[in-house]
């Protein structure tokens, strides 16, 4: 709220803003800051907008997005210096000035493991080590949320995920296994969305390069339609990609970014990621479909069984 306040006391006499980070906080706070200054400059050091989360096939559409709200997109920009006149004045970045009244910082963060080292609790880059019961390695102490290293429910590999909805989950198995209960916490599909601008923009599971990384081989299917039948008045594109193994033909991620129905569509592989649904039984599932709802053939479907068809070449 502190930082809130500062930021609006500055708004009356700000002109131009600087935002650092182009991941869901920074994205965000672009969009907004624009409504109120005339220019804004986004810094990514990575050559996309949402890296780790959407391939970059999939991050254009969000990044001109952000173009046709008006901001200035600068990725493969790092930053190398803060401007500074009796107060901040913007930042450097390879030898370019951005000059600023306000700056927004959202370049992520790292847990905090100070309490674990001082404790003899044993922690790693990505956090303090837990069990699937969220039990460190001193009996009765538990871990949970971003202090804790998350591990992906698609094959127990640690990955870099803070995310609420993992922290939740995480915190109701802590805390039934401290007052003596006994359930595990069975991984992490990293399941995201983000609202941007006018966009609902969301992930589950791996992306591509993540997939290939952690040993699979991943298969695509994609897919940019229409959410309802071209006849019907009101349609609004989706962008769709579901990432499947070829090795076991199970997913291993999907992506959307729309105007609407993005978050259910991700929501549904998040299911599938967990439960075990293969690819090939999800294809056949009926969605509910009403002309001004929905197509007869969901996009859904439709990307699976684009990746089906990949697989089976």
């Amino acid at each position: 709220m502190n930082d809130l306040n500062r930021i609006k006391d500055r708004l009356d006499s700000a002109v131009r803003g600087i935002v650092i980070g182009a991941g869901a906080i920074g994205l965000e706070a672009a969009i907004a800051l624009r409504k109120h200054l005339k220019t804004i400059n986004l810094l990514e050091m990575n050559p996309q907008v949402l890296p780790g989360v959407l391939d970059p096939d999939m991050s254009v559409p969000v990044r001109e997005h952000m173009e046709f709200h008006g901001i200035i997109m600068n990725l493969g920009a790092s930053v190398d210096g803060v401007l500074s006149d009796d107060g901040f004045a913007g930042v450097s970045s390879g030898g370019t000035a951005y000059e600023a009244e306000i700056g927004i910082l959202a370049a992520g963060f790292r847990p905090d493991t100070g309490l674990a080292a001082a404790s003899g609790i044993p922690f790693e880059p990505l956090g303090i080590t837990v069990d699937e019961r969220m039990r460190t390695s001193v009996p009765g102490v538990f871990a949970a949320g971003d202090c804790s290293a998350a591990w992906s429910v698609i094959d127990g590999a640690r990955v870099p995920v803070k995310l609420a909805t993992c922290a939740y989950r995480q915190g109701i198995v802590a805390g039934i296994n401290a007052a003596g209960g006994d359930v595990a916490y069975r991984g992490t599909a990293a399941t995201f969305v983000t609202k941007v601008g006018n966009l609902e923009v969301a992930g589950t599971g791996y992306t591509t390069e993540a997939a290939k990384a952690a040993g699979f081989t991943p298969v695509e299917g994609k897919i940019r339609t229409g959410i309802l039948p071209d006849y019907f008045p009101g349609n609004t594109e989706i962008s769709l990609k579901v990432i499947c193994d070829r090795g076991s033909g199970r997913f291993l991620g999907a992506q959307a970014v729309a105007e609407k129905g993005a978050a259910e569509r991700i929501n549904l592989v998040s299911m599938a990621l967990e439960c075990g649904i293969l690819p090939a039984d999800f294809w056949r599932v009926e969605l509910a479909y009403c002309p001004a709802v929905s197509e007869v053939i969901d996009p859904l479907n439709k990307a699976v069984e684009y990746a089906l068809r990949r697989i089976a070449r």
